[in-house]
């Protein structure tokens, strides 16, 4: 919990889009950077996704 807590903002907001997708903060960790890379870039996508979905919610 403690490390929780000291994550940024961005760091906790990745990590839970990351657990959505079925993978923890260790198994991400433990890939090769490659893996690790081609993760990031779904985790980003799924982000910008949520946001623009939240930002149509707003507006609608």
């Amino acid at each position: 919990m403690k490390e929780w807590l000291e994550m940024s903002p961005e760091e906790r907001l990745f990590f839970t889009v990351l657990a959505s997708m079925g993978i923890s903060k260790e198994e991400y960790e433990a890939m090769p950077p490659e893996e690790q890379s081609r993760i990031t870039r779904k985790v980003q996508e799924n982000i910008k996704e949520r946001a623009k979905k939240g930002i149509q919610t707003q507006i609608a």
